[in-house]
C-alpha cells in the first residue's frame, strides 16, 4: 500500500468531511444550542416566576421559598439575562418558521420576554406549587446563569431518556423546542 495520497483517496476524504459538516447543518438547524436555550430561559424566566408566584399564592405556605423569596429571584434572573439578548432572540426565532427574520433584537424582544414566558406559565398548575417551590428553594445557592444550565440540562436529559416526548410536545404546540442533545464527544 502507498503511502501517498491518491485522487480517490482525496475525494472520499472530502466526501466524508462534507457529509460531516452538511450533518452538523442539520442538527443545528433542528435543535436548539444549550447556549442559547439557556439564554432563552433567562429571558422568560422572570414573567414565568412571577407567573408562579401568582398562581401559587394561596396554595403554598407563606415561608415557601417562591413566596419568601421570589422577587429576589426574579432579579437574580433579570441580571444574569442582561447581555444574553442576542441568543434569546437567535432561540426565539427557530420557533418561527421565518415570519421573525429581518427583525432586530429590540422589536423581537418583548415578545420573548412577555408573551413566550406567560405562554409557558399558562400551564402551571396550583397542584404543581409544592414541587415548583422545593426545586427552586434546593437550586437558590446557584447563580441565575447556573440555574438556566441545570434546567437546560435536566431537559437534556428527559428528551435523551425519552424520544416520544418531543414527539408529543411538538404535536401539542405545533413547534420544534428541541434542545441540541448533550454531545459525548470532547
Amino acid at each position: 500500500m502507498t503511502k501517498f495520497a491518491t485522487p480517490l483517496r482525496i475525494a472520499l476524504c472530502a466526501a466524508l468531511a462534507l457529509q460531516s459538516v452538511h450533518a452538523a447543518q442539520a442538527q443545528a438547524a433542528d435543535c436548539m444550542p444549550a447556549k442559547e436555550a439557556e439564554a432563552l430561559f433567562l429571558t422568560i424566566g422572570p414573567t414565568f416566576v412571577n407567573q408562579m408566584v401568582k398562581t401559587c399564592t394561596g396554595t403554598l405556605a407563606p415561608d415557601s421559598y417562591l413566596l419568601r423569596s421570589g422577587p429576589d429571584l426574579v432579579n437574580r434572573i433579570k441580571a444574569a439575562a442582561a447581555g444574553r439578548e442576542d441568543e434569546a432572540v437567535a432561540a426565539f426565532k427557530r420557533f418561527g418558521d421565518g415570519e421573525f427574520e429581518g427583525l432586530d433584537t429590540e422589536a423581537v424582544l418583548p415578545l420573548v420576554r412577555d408573551t413566550m414566558g406567560a405562554m409557558i406559565a399558562k400551564d402551571l398548575r396550583a397542584k404543581n406549587c409544592g414541587g415548583f417551590d422545593a426545586i427552586f428553594a434546593q437550586l437558590d445557592p446557584l447563580p441565575a446563569a447556573n440555574l438556566a444550565g441545570a434546567i437546560v440540562a435536566i431537559v437534556q436529559l428527559v428528551d435523551a431518556d425519552r424520544p416520544a416526548s418531543r414527539t408529543k410536545r411538538k404535536k401539542k404546540s405545533g413547534s420544534d423546542f428541541d434542545i441540541c442533545p448533550v454531545s459525548t464527544k470532547p
